[in-house]
């Protein structure tokens, strides 16, 4: 049996929260990987595999990232038991993050036959269907089987997680202006603002911070400093009112400045993004 990708008319519409809630529990409770039980069609011999799967978070989900109207790309290892049944594989992706509506698209197809043992070490590769948009999916591949005489139960192919990605969008785009906790601060900080902002993808990323002095700087003292340091970990979706409060490198003297940022994001292909946030202008003391 190869996976192959699906027309666009096979899509099916988005179903209600509570039906993805629904599918999963129902998921957890039938599905595993392998013959799942007795009297199994199909057995998968191991989970999906793809040299490029991340693996994010403490509990180290397996997440593939895929450029927006992109293939799902993996190896799966799996065989033929039993002949004679009927076989039908059903795709699922579900969207999922901070700030965002939870809805499904799901596809089913009639596979065709194959003899006992095949196809072996397959590569599946996966068109998104329409309705797939940037942002973090979990994909899930599950095999359903009828026979003459029963009906196994269905069980699972493949499941992880996919970040969907546009290579021309931004990565963090800002949803309103920040705003100051104070515009004078003394010299070293704290300098605070309140940040909302959506990320549209979790690829690390990097912050990089330009103060530009607004006030003439003593002879020999550089009137414009950087600081570049790691975003901290924010999933994707909308963050609203998010209070930050830096320290200000030491170059920043007194005097009036303006902090300018940008998220630069490696992405694959050795691309890289940046995406311009904000400036704001405060005042320095001693």
């Amino acid at each position: 049996m190869r996976l192959l990708p699906a027309p666009s008319r096979l899509w099916a519409a988005f179903t209600n929260t509570s039906a993805v809630c629904v599918l999963a529990a129902g998921f957890a409770l039938a599905l595993s990987y392998g013959t799942a039980g007795t009297g199994a069609v199909i057995a998968v011999d191991g989970p999906p595999q793809n040299k490029a799967f991340e693996y994010r978070g403490p509990d180290k989900v397996r997440t593939l990232r895929v450029p927006l109207g992109g293939k799902v790309e993996y190896d799966l290892p799996w065989r033929i038991v039993e002949g004679g049944c009927d076989r039908w594989i059903v795709r699922t992706w579900t969207r999922y993050g901070e700030g965002m509506d939870a809805f499904t698209l799901t596809q089913r197809i009639k596979r065709p036959p194959y003899p006992i043992g095949k196809p072996g070490f397959d590569h599946i590769a996966a068109d998104m269907p329409p309705g797939v948009t940037p942002g973090l999916w979990h994909y899930r591949a599950v095999g359903e089987t009828k026979c003459a005489t029963r009906t196994p139960a269905p069980f699972l192919f493949a499941a992880f997680d996919v970040e969907v990605f546009d290579p021309d969008g931004p990565v963090v785009a800002p949803l309103s202006d920040p705003i100051l906790a104070q515009s004078v601060v003394p010299r070293g900080g704290p300098l605070a603002y309140r940040l909302s902002y959506e990320r549209l993808e979790a690829a690390p990323s990097e912050v990089l911070n330009t103060f530009t002095a607004l006030t003439p700087q003593p002879i020999g003292i550089p009137d414009i400093v950087f600081e570049r340091r790691p975003t901290t970990g924010r999933g994707v979706g909308k963050h609203e009112s998010i209070d930050i409060s830096m320290t200000l490198p030491s170059g920043v003297r007194a005097g009036r400045w303006r902090m300018s940022q940008v998220i630069i994001t490696a992405r694959p292909g050795g691309r890289s993004r940046v995406d311009p946030q904000f400036s704001i202008e405060f005042e320095v003391v001693e």
